[in-house]
């Protein structure tokens, strides 16, 4: 018994390795999908300005908010 028991450790370990080489490549992605909403709302912020200084079109707005909308979704 103790024999098998010592041949699962070897894939235990890689197991264990590749379980948390997976949760840190999440917690990257996960930075990054923050950092890239920061952005957007920047985004948003800086567009709306556009609109109220009448910079940009009603239209023009609407084109890149929608944009905007659906990479957030």
């Amino acid at each position: 018994m103790r024999s098998k028991k010592r041949q699962y450790i070897p894939y235990a370990e890689r197991l264990n390795l590749q379980l948390s080489a997976d949760k840190e490549q999440q917690k990257k992605e996960l930075r990054q999908c923050k950092q890239r909403v920061s952005e957007i709302e920047n985004l948003y912020a800086k567009l709306y300005e556009d609109l109220t200084r009448e910079l940009i079109t009603e239209k023009r707005f609407q084109m890149l908010s929608a944009r905007y909308d659906s990479e957030q979704v």
